[in-house]
């Protein structure tokens, strides 16, 4: 339950159903996200950190920063064959949704440049689409070209990995 209960909120966070993920991410914040201290743990962190970033729920981001930041520095693995990726990358949607403009910078350069080494090109190019939503946040003088080179890396990726979920959420991506 530990896993699949929130690998569900973050699916029908992932389709859209907004009341539905908001009531499980809710449930689980009222129990400070207490997870057993398993190899899952980590893993289902990032679950709860993309939802809260999706929500926008600037509360939660800090509880989950916290509790995220031991693994800032590591690669998550579900199984030999589902890679997360650099840690860095939900850290740097958590400082987005907190505005925290500089971390979010920092963990998203950390995270392409670690996924770029691992060659894990799927999380690379996740990682390049939320660094261009961070940036057209902020936006700052120059953020828009930097913004706008991410997306064309991260879409080509998609295209041709067949990622059909990033190429929804790049399309409502305001530009």
């Amino acid at each position: 339950a530990s896993i699949w209960k929130p690998g569900l909120m973050l699916i029908a966070s992932d389709l859209g159903f907004r009341d539905q993920a908001r009531r499980h991410f809710d449930s689980f914040a009222a129990a400070d996200f207490e997870l057993p201290a398993d190899a899952k743990r980590a893993v289902t962190l990032t679950y709860f950190s993309e939802v809260c970033a999706a929500l926008g729920d600037i509360e939660r981001a800090e509880r989950l920063t916290e509790l995220l930041h031991p693994y800032r520095d590591v690669n998550l693995l579900m199984s030999p064959s589902v890679c997360c990726g650099s840690t860095r990358h939900y850290l740097g949607m958590l400082a987005a949704t907190l505005k925290d403009w500089t971390s979010a910078e920092e963990h998203f350069r950390e995270a392409l440049a670690f996924n770029e080494r691992l060659r894990a090109w799927p999380r690379l190019a996740w990682t390049r689409l939320e660094y261009a939503r961070m940036l057209l946040a902020r936006d700052r003088n120059g953020d828009s070209v930097l913004a706008d080179e991410l997306r064309v890396m991260a879409v080509a990726a998609a295209e041709r990995m067949g990622m059909g979920t990033l190429l929804q959420r790049h399309a409502t991506l305001k530009i």
